[in-house]
Formats: structure tokens, C-alpha cells, sequence
């Protein structure tokens, strides 16, 4: 883009979506695991024995699959960032540029936490796998 005003805008909308997009990413993860941990806990493993083993199975891989949309999500969000906050140099903002460790970005607690939230349900899952029916 050869207007500054406009690819910075660009940036700050695209921002948003990155945004929006991680919190539904989040609620969906939420909603699909606490709906195989009700599964898990409410089947008859008499009745169906590798029931259990498949939806641990299936938890494990959805919990992965969501750290891997989460890393790719903010991988964008940090990209959009990083240039708003360069593009404000040019445009005399302080938006982004004031914002600590920009625009770099090294210091991110929040990339952190979902990273922790997603690998701890991959820890859940793995340990529910290795109990096999005593979970």
C-alpha cells in the first residue's frame, strides 16, 4: 500500500478480527471440551468399552488442534501489531508504538496464558488416556 493512513487502518481492523477470532476460538474450545468431559463421565463403560479411549482420543487431538489455531491466530495478531506500531512512526500515532516491548512484542503474557490453558487440557487428556478407566 503506498497510503500509510490506509494500510495502518487496514491493520487495526484486521487487529480486531485477530481478536474476536481468538475469543471464539476460545468459547468454541470450551464448549467442545466440556461436552466430551459430560460424554466421558456419562457413559456406560460396561456397555461401551472403548467409548472412554476414543473420546479421550478425540479430546487430545481437538486440545491440540486448538493450540495450533491459537499459535497461527496470534502469529497474525503479532504480524498487524508489530506493523501498526511501525507505520505509527510515520503517521505520528501512539497507539500501538506505546505499548510495552513495541514493536516487538517479546514480553507476551496473554500469548502465554492460552498457550498454558490449551496445554494443561492436553495434559488432562493425556492423563485421562494413561488412567483408561479409572477416568
Amino acid at each position: 500500500m503506498n497510503d500509510p493512513v490506509a494500510e495502518y487502518s487496514a491493520a487495526n481492523e484486521n487487529l480486531r478480527y485477530a481478536g474476536n477470532l481468538k475469543l471464539a476460538e476460545v468459547t468454541v474450545f470450551v464448549a467442545a471440551t466440556g461436552g466430551l468431559i459430560a460424554a466421558l463421565f456419562n457413559i456406560d463403560a460396561a456397555k461401551h468399552a472403548q467409548a472412554g479411549a476414543v473420546l479421550k482420543t478425540f479430546g487430545l487431538i481437538v486440545s491440540w488442534c486448538f493450540l495450533v489455531i491459537l499459535e497461527s491466530t496470534q502469529y497474525a495478531w503479532f504480524h498487524f501489531a508489530e506493523r501498526a506500531a511501525r507505520l505509527e512512526k510515520e503517521l505520528n500515532y501512539s497507539l500501538w508504538s506505546s505499548l510495552p516491548g513495541a514493536p516487538g512484542f517479546k514480553y507476551r503474557p496473554a500469548a502465554w496464558a492460552m498457550r498454558g490453558f490449551y496445554l494443561i487440557a492436553i495434559v488432562f487428556w493425556i492423563v485421562a488416556l494413561i488412567a483408561g478407566d479409572r477416568i
